[in-house]
């Protein structure tokens, strides 16, 4: 937590807030942030999370876990992006079983080495 405590006392002043506007942001009493922020106790994490919306930086920058502020996970596909066809395939592909898996994987292999 001290990682934490650092990063938000440097967000803090970075950015002129005070403890009581810290509070505030993350939805707790003046009193458990000088807690908090003296390492008496450990930061909840919606305490984090709160404090993070507020500096706009990720939460896992203020845990110590990244050392990037404005942190993006990368994103799965969106099925919007899909053709009807890619989502038709799809849709049955999680009907097969496992043994149907199987033997699609062995085809699909086929058909990469083959010149269609």
């Amino acid at each position: 937590m001290e990682l934490t405590v650092l990063r938000i006392k440097e967000l803090s002043e970075q950015k002129g807030v005070t403890i009581r506007e810290l509070a505030e942001y993350a939805g707790c009493s003046k009193s458990a942030m000088q807690r908090y922020i003296s390492n008496e106790r450990d930061i909840p994490t919606t305490v984090v999370v709160g404090i993070a919306n507020a500096f706009d930086v990720h939460p896992a920058y203020l845990l110590g876990w990244i050392d990037d502020k404005k942190y993006i996970p990368p994103t799965q596909p969106v099925e919007d992006d899909l053709s009807d066809k890619k989502k038709e395939f799809i849709q049955r592909i999680h009907q097969m079983s496992d043994a149907q898996l199987d033997r699609l994987e062995q085809i699909l292999a086929i058909v990469e080495n083959t010149d269609i």
